[in-house]
């Protein structure tokens, strides 16, 4: 049987790359307690994920990654010391318990105070455990030698005690509704400094392994920060969102993370941490388009040496696959990331029993000959501000999709694209036609959504307003602003090839001339003429009809709105 937990993360960062023997990690799990009703099933399993996981980072040391398992308080207290004098050095120092912990206050502390327990802890009132426990000041006063200012503690653990080793500890006056309060007090506020990101794997008074079933091996949350990790990289703010997001919707809410970001929210985003060499949870590996770049450059020279020499055009593009991904930098450092999406046939447009389809979606057979990489997100404020150095968007937010843009000034921005950011030869950046945006939204499905027919699951994977939204959870309507304007991209589930808000939140652009009767046969491109061009997705603001993968809409080529914006692809040219 699987042990409930609450789960508690705080990250400490700072604007520091991730270079080799810059981490220094200790990763403690613990089952075996003494206590046989006490014995956990997850907590070891977590603390070698989070070690596999940190160990396969590029440029990391495997030496400067600790893992104790089923530690006794001796080893924990020794483990701690010799950690503070080995991430002295460090640009990043972390450390990630898994088992029980508890809260309560002992004679002399003038609060409540977290504590750790060791799998020999037996606690017969509060006063023991100081002794018997670590307490969590312990744990973050071995962070204070890190000269650099990157810290981070994950506790996957319970403050509500173990039930053999603390039941003869009071509960009375203890509230989960001030576990956020509380965890702020026990850090206190010289151990914040600027720029903090506190994620808490469960809001107050949430459990966070309440849906976990006997083959589960891992708790939630570590889980989906590892994957984030290993396959994907990036700022530990943008792993954390994500990781909060999949365990909310693989938990159908059940499990409600908290993320806070404090201070200067730069010195959480600059931070990156690069994509695994390979991934310990069998996912792919994002591996950013200037590494394929390079690759295709020795592959070139290595031919000159008598091994087989690299296509002399297309590249190391041409080798896709769903679920791979490769990224571009457009100025300032900003990212973009794409999605492989295969040859293929389906049938676009809608079925005529679709409910809410219109009479220009009668299917069409459609072939695309050749692969092409879609853009995982539509372009974003920040992706146009780097390029551009405009932002016409209405609602303003750096990470939520450009608007107000028209397909005019789309195409000033492909011409930009191409021109300022390089590919390698038979490629380019172009708006895809309205056949490519259909099958990459479909993903091989044939459903009204790609992820089936019932538009009440629609709000997980899209931002749209209708009747559903009096149905949502205050915790991803009121903050989110969903249903209201346009929210942060990625924000809800993607479809099967990776691509989010596939469903709404901004209407995307596509290159054709708009035509009543879609355009079949092999790798069309629409009409040849016409005053309109084609937008694909819904909005924000539109009904759930609206955001199913046959919807069409058009607007004068020339037209700005607050529910307008693109996504990009990269095509073959021949």
């Amino acid at each position: 049987m699987k042990h409930l937990l609450f789960s508690t993360a705080f990250l400490t960062l700072a604007s520091l790359p991730a270079l080799a023997g810059e981490i220094v990690a200790l990763c403690i799990g613990n089952n075996a307690y003494v206590i046989p009703e006490d014995q956990l099933d997850t907590p070891v399993n977590d603390a070698r994920l989070m070690h596999q996981t940190l160990c396969a980072v590029p440029g990391v040391l495997a030496e400067d990654i600790v893992l104790l398992e089923d530690a006794k308080r001796s080893q924990i207290t020794l483990a701690l010391r010799q950690f503070k004098a080995r991430s002295a050095e460090a640009k990043l120092s972390l450390i990630f318990y898994s088992g029980h912990g508890v809260e309560d206050t002992p004679t002399g502390y003038d609060r409540a105070e977290t504590f750790l327990l060791p799998v020999d802890a037996v606690i017969d009132n509060a006063d023991d455990l100081p002794d018997r426990a670590i307490p969590l000041k312990t744990v973050l006063e071995s962070l204070e030698g890190t000269k650099g200012a990157a810290r981070a503690v994950i506790l996957d653990c319970c403050r509500s005690g173990a039930p053999g080793a603390t039941k003869s500890l009071s509960r009375a006056g203890k509230s989960l509704a001030t576990l956020d309060e509380n965890v702020k007090k026990a850090l206190g506020g010289a151990i914040l400094p600027e720029g903090t990101l506190i994620a808490f794997a469960a809001s107050p008074g949430r459990k966070a392994a309440a849906f976990l079933k006997d083959t589960d091996t891992n708790s939630p949350f570590t889980r989906f920060i590892s994957e984030q990790m290993s396959t994907q990289g990036g700022d530990l703010f943008s792993i954390v969102n994500a990781a909060s997001r999949m365990t909310k919707q693989r938990t159908e809410m059940r499990q409600v993370p908290h993320v806070e970001l404090r201070g200067d929210a730069s010195l959480i985003t600059d931070y990156t941490i690069p994509a695994a060499v390979a991934s310990n949870t069998g996912s792919p590996r994002l591996k950013p388009l200037a590494e394929l770049m390079m690759d295709f450059k020795k592959s070139r020279e290595a031919g000159k040496d008598g091994s087989p020499p690299a296509p002399s055009t297309g590249g190391v593009l041409d080798a896709g696959a769903v679920g791979k991904s490769v990224q571009i930098t457009l100025p300032e450092e900003v990212t973009m990331k794409f999605c492989y999406c295969p040859p293929g046939s389906f049938n676009m447009g809608s079925p005529a029993g679709e409910a809410g389809r219109f009479p220009d979606e009668d299917q069409v057979q459609v072939s695309l000959s050749k692969g092409f990489w879609m853009a995982q997100t539509e372009v974003t404020q920040a992706q146009w501000q780097a390029l551009m150095a405009t932002n016409l968007s209405q609602f303003k937010a750096a990470e939520q999709p450009v608007e107000n843009v028209s397909w005019d000034d789309a195409q000033v921005f492909l011409a930009e694209l191409n021109k300022k950011v390089f590919l390698l030869g038979g490629w380019t950046y172009v708006l895809p036609t309205e056949a490519q945006w259909e099958y990459a939204c479909r993903a091989g499905t044939e459903t009204t959504f790609s992820f089936g027919n019932d538009d009440s699951e629609l709000f997980r994977h899209g931002n749209f307003v209708g009747n559903i939204y009096d149905k949502l959870s205050l915790d991803h309507k009121g903050a989110a602003g969903v249903g209201e304007r346009p929210v942060t991209v990625a924000r809800h589930a993607a479809n099967p090839w990776g691509l989010h808000d596939m469903h709404g939140n901004v209407m995307e652009w596509c290159s054709d001339a708009y035509h009543f009767q879609l355009a079949g046969g092999t790798d069309p491109t629409g009409a040849l003429k016409g005053t309109q061009r084609v937008l694909r997705s819904g909005a924000w603001s539109s009904e759930a009809p609206a955001c199913r993968a046959a919807s069409r809409r058009c607007e004068l080529p020339g037209s700005r709105t607050n529910t307008t914006g693109l996504r990009i692809a990269i095509v073959p040219t021949k």
